[in-house]
């Protein structure tokens, strides 16, 4: 497992180029498809929304006033948290599984055109990460419980890419719950 503050170093290096990455995407289209987004954004236009979350990602203790506050900021805008708790529905999965798909979609070429793997039509893996979240989001991404009956929030991302063609095939958001095992039919 990578050391967390050689991963924020990473992630602080490649920060431009998803940014870049991101501005080329339609978002809006890909949060209507999703069903996130159901009419024209009022205040937080999408590309801020996935900006602050992006600029979120180092965090470790975050609570839904930071959230909404760095969301603020990346609009330009006041923004409660009584607003994005209101915003924050089950939808948001699929949407941001869309937006990690469309940015992270191709691998770098010189693993797709590999002599080992020119034997096989397709070379699928399947990985997963989980991610700790506010306690507030157990609901919709339950975590482990402990002992004294205390729910926690995790997001597990599940990632399945074809390394012969360099494609991500799917990405999907859930709570920890839901192991590699459960998630080993992806695949099929």
């Amino acid at each position: 497992m990578q050391n967390p503050a050689d991963f924020f170093d990473t992630l602080q290096q490649q920060l431009p180029a998803i940014l870049a990455k991101l501005q080329d995407l339609d978002v809006e289209a890909l949060a209507r498809q999703s069903g996130f987004l159901k009419r024209c954004p009022r205040k937080i236009p999408m590309l801020d929304f996935l900006r602050a979350l992006l600029a979120l990602a180092p965090e470790t203790h975050l609570s839904l006033e930071r959230i909404a506050s760095v969301v603020a900021l990346a609009a330009n805008t006041t923004y409660s948290k009584q607003a994005l708790n209101q915003r924050l529905s089950h939808q948001i999965e699929p949407f941001l599984a869309q937006v990690i798909t469309a940015l992270f979609g191709q691998l770098d070429p010189s693993v797709c055109t590999s002599q080992a793997l020119a034997p096989f039509q397709r070379v699928l893996v399947q990985d997963s990460t989980t991610q700790s979240l506010p306690k507030l989001l157990a609901k919709i991404f339950p975590g482990s419980g402990n002992q004294h009956g205390q729910d926690y929030a995790a997001l597990k991302i599940q990632w399945i890419c074809d390394l012969k063609s360099g494609a991500t095939q799917q990405v999907s958001l859930s709570g920890f719950t839901r192991n590699d095992q459960a998630a080993a039919p992806d695949l099929l």
